[in-house]
């Protein structure tokens, strides 16, 4: 069992990038997303949403931790980054 990300689209707005990156989660509750550094800001879209979830990154490593998912969630993660990718 695993969670698996993909990354589906990136590009350029000024002098700040992004990328929205799928995921599924296979009968596990947590799992990570990584990025390069400079996380200005998440967007998450769970196609499922659950009360328990939640999603928590930090600024300076690049690292997107989903929890609280259920076999078969899935949804989107939008992440907007200074620089480029």
């Amino acid at each position: 069992m695993a969670f698996s990300s993909t990354i589906k689209k990136t590009g350029v707005i000024g002098d700040v990038s992004y990328a929205i990156y799928s995921y599924t989660s296979a009968g596990v509750s947590t799992g990570a997303i990584t990025t390069p550094k400079g996380i200005l800001h998440v967007a998450w879209t769970p196609a499922t949403v659950r009360a328990s979830s939640t999603i928590n990154y930090t600024t300076t490593d690049g690292t997107i931790t989903l929890a609280g998912l259920t076999s078969g969630d899935t949804g989107f993660v939008m992440v907007i980054l200074k620089g480029a990718f």
